[in-house]
Protein backbone atom coordinates (compact mmCIF):
# COMPACT_ATOMS: atom_id res chain seq x y z
CA UNK A 1 0.00 0.00 0.00
CA UNK A 2 2.85 2.36 0.59
CA UNK A 3 3.95 1.86 -2.99
CA UNK A 4 0.48 2.89 -4.13
CA UNK A 5 0.58 5.93 -1.86
CA UNK A 6 3.98 6.88 -3.17
CA UNK A 7 2.77 6.51 -6.71
CA UNK A 8 -0.33 8.62 -5.97
CA UNK A 9 1.82 11.16 -4.11
CA UNK A 10 4.16 11.36 -7.07
CA UNK A 11 1.28 11.78 -9.53
CA UNK A 12 -0.30 14.45 -7.33
CA UNK A 13 3.08 16.23 -7.02
CA UNK A 14 3.62 16.17 -10.79
CA UNK A 15 0.04 17.36 -11.40
CA UNK A 16 0.46 20.14 -8.83
CA UNK A 17 3.82 21.16 -10.38
CA UNK A 18 2.30 21.20 -13.86
CA UNK A 19 -0.70 23.19 -12.63
CA UNK A 20 1.68 25.63 -10.94
CA UNK A 21 3.75 25.90 -14.14
CA UNK A 22 0.61 26.38 -16.25
CA UNK A 23 -0.64 29.06 -13.85
CA UNK A 24 2.72 30.82 -13.97
CA UNK A 25 2.75 30.68 -17.78
CA UNK A 26 -0.82 31.98 -17.93
CA UNK A 27 -0.07 34.84 -15.56
CA UNK A 28 3.16 35.68 -17.43
CA UNK A 29 1.34 35.53 -20.75
CA UNK A 30 -1.47 37.75 -19.46
CA UNK A 31 1.10 40.18 -18.06
CA UNK A 32 2.94 40.45 -21.39
CA UNK A 33 -0.25 40.62 -23.44
CA UNK A 34 -1.58 43.45 -21.28
CA UNK A 35 1.65 45.30 -20.56
CA UNK A 36 3.56 44.34 -23.69
CA UNK A 37 7.26 44.18 -24.23
CA UNK A 38 9.88 46.84 -24.71
CA UNK A 39 12.38 46.57 -27.54
CA UNK A 40 15.60 48.57 -27.51
CA UNK A 41 17.27 49.32 -30.83
CA UNK A 42 20.84 50.57 -31.08
CA UNK A 43 20.61 53.47 -33.50
CA UNK A 44 24.39 53.83 -33.60
CA UNK A 45 24.92 50.39 -35.13
CA UNK A 46 22.02 50.71 -37.56
CA UNK A 47 22.95 54.21 -38.74
CA UNK A 48 26.65 53.27 -39.04
CA UNK A 49 25.70 50.31 -41.21
CA UNK A 50 23.54 52.48 -43.47
CA UNK A 51 26.23 55.16 -43.61
CA UNK A 52 28.94 52.71 -44.66
CA UNK A 53 26.70 51.24 -47.35
CA UNK A 54 25.85 54.70 -48.71
CA UNK A 55 29.57 55.61 -48.68
CA UNK A 56 30.42 52.46 -50.63
CA UNK A 57 27.74 53.11 -53.25
CA UNK A 58 28.74 56.77 -53.55
CA UNK A 59 32.42 55.86 -54.01
CA UNK A 60 31.39 53.43 -56.71
CA UNK A 61 28.86 55.63 -58.52
CA UNK A 62 30.08 59.24 -58.16
CA UNK A 63 32.92 58.97 -60.73
CA UNK A 64 30.51 57.51 -63.28
CA UNK A 65 27.96 60.26 -62.55
CA UNK A 66 30.63 62.96 -62.93
CA UNK A 67 31.74 61.46 -66.25
CA UNK A 68 28.10 61.49 -67.39
CA UNK A 69 27.83 65.15 -66.43
CA UNK A 70 31.04 65.92 -68.33
CA UNK A 71 29.54 64.45 -71.48
CA UNK A 72 26.63 66.91 -71.26
CA UNK A 73 28.69 70.04 -70.58
CA UNK A 74 29.24 71.14 -74.21
CA UNK A 75 25.52 71.04 -74.99
CA UNK A 76 24.54 72.81 -71.76
CA UNK A 77 27.14 75.56 -72.28
CA UNK A 78 26.06 75.98 -75.91
CA UNK A 79 22.41 76.36 -74.90
CA UNK A 80 23.16 78.78 -72.07
CA UNK A 81 25.53 80.95 -74.10
CA UNK A 82 23.45 81.00 -77.26
CA UNK A 83 22.52 84.57 -78.07
CA UNK A 84 24.53 86.06 -75.19
CA UNK A 85 26.89 87.93 -77.52
CA UNK A 86 24.19 90.03 -79.18
CA UNK A 87 26.14 93.16 -79.96
CA UNK A 88 29.25 93.21 -82.10
CA UNK A 89 29.90 96.86 -81.27
CA UNK A 90 32.74 97.79 -78.91
CA UNK A 91 33.66 101.15 -77.47
CA UNK A 92 37.28 101.85 -76.59
CA UNK A 93 38.37 105.32 -75.45
CA UNK A 94 35.27 106.90 -76.94
CA UNK A 95 35.70 105.23 -80.33
CA UNK A 96 33.02 102.74 -81.44
CA UNK A 97 34.11 99.72 -83.46
CA UNK A 98 32.02 97.02 -85.07
CA UNK A 99 33.51 93.54 -84.92
CA UNK A 100 33.36 91.47 -88.07
CA UNK A 101 30.98 88.50 -87.83
CA UNK A 102 33.86 86.06 -88.13
CA UNK A 103 35.70 87.65 -85.18
CA UNK A 104 32.49 87.71 -83.10
CA UNK A 105 31.97 83.98 -83.83
CA UNK A 106 35.57 83.26 -82.85
CA UNK A 107 35.15 85.27 -79.65
CA UNK A 108 31.96 83.40 -78.78
CA UNK A 109 33.68 80.05 -79.47
CA UNK A 110 36.64 81.10 -77.31
CA UNK A 111 34.32 82.07 -74.44
CA UNK A 112 32.35 78.83 -74.75
CA UNK A 113 35.57 76.78 -74.72
CA UNK A 114 36.84 78.64 -71.63
CA UNK A 115 33.57 78.01 -69.77
CA UNK A 116 33.63 74.31 -70.72
CA UNK A 117 37.26 73.92 -69.62
CA UNK A 118 36.54 75.69 -66.33
CA UNK A 119 33.64 73.35 -65.60
CA UNK A 120 35.77 70.31 -66.53
CA UNK A 121 38.52 71.47 -64.14
CA UNK A 122 35.92 72.02 -61.43
CA UNK A 123 34.52 68.50 -61.87
CA UNK A 124 37.99 66.96 -62.07
CA UNK A 125 38.88 68.67 -58.80
CA UNK A 126 36.13 66.93 -56.85
CA UNK A 127 37.55 64.49 -54.30
CA UNK A 128 35.01 61.70 -54.74
CA UNK A 129 36.33 59.72 -51.77
CA UNK A 130 35.90 62.67 -49.41
CA UNK A 131 32.53 63.56 -50.91
CA UNK A 132 31.41 59.92 -50.58
CA UNK A 133 32.49 59.88 -46.93
CA UNK A 134 30.53 63.08 -46.26
CA UNK A 135 27.45 61.69 -48.00
CA UNK A 136 27.69 58.51 -45.92
CA UNK A 137 28.06 60.48 -42.68
CA UNK A 138 25.05 62.60 -43.57
CA UNK A 139 23.00 59.49 -44.38
CA UNK A 140 23.98 57.90 -41.06
CA UNK A 141 23.03 61.04 -39.16
CA UNK A 142 19.66 61.27 -40.96
CA UNK A 143 18.87 57.61 -40.23
CA UNK A 144 19.72 58.07 -36.58
CA UNK A 145 17.69 61.27 -36.35
CA UNK A 146 14.68 59.75 -38.10
CA UNK A 147 14.77 56.66 -35.90
CA UNK A 148 14.71 58.89 -32.84
CA UNK A 149 11.90 61.08 -34.18
CA UNK A 150 9.66 58.39 -35.63
CA UNK A 151 10.31 55.23 -33.60
CA UNK A 152 11.44 56.21 -30.09
CA UNK A 153 8.62 55.53 -27.64
CA UNK A 154 6.21 54.27 -30.32
CA UNK A 155 4.01 51.35 -29.41
CA UNK A 156 3.00 48.85 -32.07
CA UNK A 157 0.46 46.10 -31.58
CA UNK A 158 1.40 42.74 -33.03
CA UNK A 159 -0.63 39.56 -33.35
CA UNK A 160 0.96 36.77 -31.33
CA UNK A 161 -1.46 33.90 -31.88
CA UNK A 162 -4.85 34.16 -33.52
CA UNK A 163 -6.79 36.85 -31.68
CA UNK A 164 -4.07 37.42 -29.07
CA UNK A 165 -2.40 40.77 -29.63
CA UNK A 166 0.50 42.24 -27.72
CA UNK A 167 1.86 45.80 -27.55
CA UNK A 168 5.53 46.27 -28.41
CA UNK A 169 7.15 49.58 -27.46
CA UNK A 170 10.32 50.59 -29.29
CA UNK A 171 13.06 52.63 -27.65
CA UNK A 172 16.11 53.97 -29.45
CA UNK A 173 19.51 53.89 -27.72
CA UNK A 174 22.73 55.72 -28.52
CA UNK A 175 21.10 58.72 -30.12
CA UNK A 176 23.58 61.58 -30.09
CA UNK A 177 21.90 64.86 -31.10
CA UNK A 178 24.22 67.34 -32.73
CA UNK A 179 26.57 64.54 -33.82
CA UNK A 180 26.72 65.89 -37.36
CA UNK A 181 26.84 69.60 -36.64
Amino acid sequence: MTAKRRKNGFIHGVAFGMALLAGFLLLSGAFFVNRGVQVYLDSGEISASVGSQVTWYAERDLPRMIDGAKAEIPEIVRQEMEGQLTSTRMEIAGFIFTLPDELAAQLEGFLRENVENSVYRLLDGIDTRELSREIGETAAYLVQEQMQETLHGQTFTITVLGPIRMPVTVFIRDYAPGMHE
